[in-house]
């Protein structure tokens, strides 16, 4: 059985198969809009909202972290560096996950808050979000958010 050294370095990738859903859902939604019984004026509003909303949702895939940093304190470390030659603390951001992540075999669901700065965000991820390892990397996160760290 292997255990967690710390820390855990965690090279992330956007993930195909979330990407491929969010075609899809909209796609369903878009065709439900047009033959929807709604005057022409609703289902334009409808639609623009549903482009809208796809547009921030992929926006939201692009600029998510490059990689993950564990520690053992509960401590998390979001980088945005292109490569490790980059990682540079200024480019990474000391966070802490919230309460309430959702650990799935297949999917992990997490918000987590800025401990220097009062930002936040949510993070998706799939086995394929992972460069390599897939499933152990979303297995080593799953782990770490269940016993690993302390919620904020």
């Amino acid at each position: 059985m292997e255990t967690l050294a710390f820390p855990v370095l965690l090279e992330l990738a956007p993930s195909r198969r979330l990407r491929i859903f969010l075609w899809v859902a909209h796609g369903l939604a878009a065709a439900g809009g047009l033959f929807s019984p709604w005057p022409l004026w609703g289902q334009a509003l409808f639609l623009l909202f549903l482009v809208w909303n796809f547009w921030t949702a992929l926006r939201a895939l692009a600029r998510q972290p490059k990689r993950l940093i564990l520690a053992a304190d509960g401590r998390l470390r979001l980088s945005h560096a292109s490569d490790l030659t980059d990682d540079a603390p200024e480019n990474q951001l000391l966070a802490r996950p919230a309460s309430g992540a959702l650990a799935l075999p297949w999917l992990i669901v997490f918000s987590w808050r800025g401990e220097e700065t009062p930002v936040g965000g949510t993070l998706v991820l799939l086995a394929d979000s992972f460069k390599a390892d897939g499933v152990d990397n979303l297995r080593r996160l799953n782990i770490w958010l269940r016993w690993g760290q302390k919620s904020s």
